[in-house]
């Protein structure tokens, strides 16, 4: 990892949300920050609701700050991020938000100020991929973002458009649960052609389509089990379930992959063979590129609605935001094994346990990684190995159900120009 700017250079500026922190109490943490770190007085600025960031960030570049803490919510640290792009300042983070996604995915405790202090005037530093969303609105206009953990469109966005502000700073997390209500009374399928990076486009229906930069959500739910922040590339999760069963198949996945099942030989290979399910399938990719054919649909990036889409080519800059941060990248099936060690060192080492009707289950620590080799061992001492061990991703099932090749004319900068189907394209 790289180190902190020397000490003649230190300036840092911390960007706060009044609505989200006690501004005098975050006065005195940093004070006290400053002086066990060696830095001088911050410049402390405030967002305000015409100005969430931008103008702010701006000021305390000018004013010579190669540091910018972020002290809000997801809001807060994606328009922060956006401002930064292209500068050298380093970006640091108070968590206070609903959310906290970027800093559960850097390794940052969103309980602790005192901690989240020490990491942003620390020596810790490391680059991070940046995602880019360039969105065509319904009325044919066009609008750059970024994000730093993910952004999607389908009932994941609707429920957060849904969902009443009021109501999530009072009970957090909970007050999704009726955004999630309202997004299902009005339907939920889409229809959509996409392509990943320079393969086929297909046309897919589907209920959500979340594109990450990295997979860990709040409560340790890992959504993206191989999503890494700096890798150079970004995990797609396409959700299609047919019916309840299909919600069913969904929820157990993420269950299994969040949890301490992921750590047994059963989970493991329930694991392995998940991922061949259609209700839930994984892509990686660069780039990736989708047109609505059914009604515009909300989008979300980072946790916040950012209003109706029609189109949407979404990529990465690689490193291109350097972010304060206590170590390197895991991915978020990583960072669930090591929570769950530290549960069992707290414990005591649990090596096997035993339940009712399923005998002995070894508690072995192993990420999909291992799944996969526990699986590929038990083929070939069996003599049951097959071509298709490494399953085809969507975008290859697709073809070869469907054969829903279409042609999309090539986007110029930031727009995602008309697909234009061709004769062979199926209808539905």
């Amino acid at each position: 990892m790289a180190s902190a700017p020397p000490t003649a250079t230190k300036q840092a500026a911390i960007i706060a949300n009044p609505a989200k922190v006690d501004i005098a109490a975050l006065r005195r943490a940093v004070t006290a920050a400053e002086q066990e770190f060696g830095w001088p007085e911050s410049i402390c600025l405030e967002t305000t609701e015409d100005d969430p960031g931008v103008g702010q960030t701006a000021e305390a570049l000018d004013r010579g700050a190669n540091l910018i803490v972020a002290a809000g919510g997801d809001g807060t640290v994606r328009v922060v991020a956006e401002a930064l792009q292209g500068s050298s300042a380093r970006l640091g983070l108070i968590p206070a938000g609903t959310g906290n996604l970027l800093a559960r995915n850097l390794g940052i405790d969103v309980n602790s100020v005192t901690h989240a202090l020490a990491i942003a005037f620390g020596d810790s530093e490391r680059k991070i991929d940046l995602g880019i969303a360039d969105v065509e609105r319904p009325d044919g206009s066009r609008e750059h973002t970024v994000f730093t953990v993910l952004c999607g469109v389908g009932i994941d966005a609707a429920m957060i458009a849904n969902t009443d502000d009021d109501l999530k700073r009072r009970v957090g997390w909970v007050a999704y649960v009726d955004g999630i209500r309202r997004s299902l009374k009005g339907g939920s399928t889409m229809s959509f052609r996409c392509r990943t990076d320079q393969g086929p486009t297909i046309s897919v229906h589907a209920n959500t389509i979340m594109v990450g930069n990295c997979g860990l959500l709040p409560g340790n739910v890992v959504l993206m089990p191989d999503a890494v922040i700096d890798d150079g590339e970004l995990d797609v999760a396409i959700l299609r379930p047919n019916g309840i069963g299909g919600w069913m198949q969904i929820w157990a996945r993420l269950v299994a992959q969040s949890g301490l099942i992921q750590r047994t030989e059963v989970g493991k290979r329930w694991l392995v063979d998940g991922r061949r399910m259609r209700a839930l399938d994984y892509s990686r990719a660069r780039e990736f590129v989708i047109r609505l054919d059914s009604e515009p649909a909300e989008f979300e990036v980072d946790g916040d609605a950012f209003g109706e889409m029609r189109a949407a080519r979404i990529h990465l800059e690689a490193g291109g935001l350097t972010v304060k941060a206590p170590e390197q990248s895991r991915t978020a099936t990583a960072a669930i094994d090591a929570a769950v060690s530290k549960l069992q060192r707290m414990i005591g080492q649990v090596n096997s346990v035993s339940l009712p009707g399923f005998g002995t289950i070894s508690m072995t620590g192993g990420s999909r990684d291992a799944a996969v080799e526990c699986e590929t061992e038990e083929a070939a001492a069996t003599g049951d190995a097959s071509t298709d061990a490494a399953p085809a991703s969507i975008f290859d099932q697709l073809q070869r159900e469907h054969g829903t090749e279409i042609h999309v004319d090539k986007h110029h900068g930031d727009h995602v120009d008309e697909a234009t189907p061709t004769d062979e394209t199926p209808t539905h």
